[in-house]
């Protein structure tokens, strides 16, 4: 399982669902240390 890291400075799992909590993915990017970047939007 990944850590994602949300926009807000939360820290999540990949396996949470985003769109349950009312987010949307915007973007995706991964670092060189490997840890995945998600940025995150509000659906509403």
């Amino acid at each position: 399982i990944v850590p994602v890291l949300l926009g807000a400075g939360e820290s999540l799992f990949g396996d949470v669902n985003l769109s349950a909590l009312g987010y949307g993915v915007e973007d995706v990017t991964q670092s060189e240390s490997g840890v995945v970047h998600v940025r995150i939007a509000p659906t509403t």
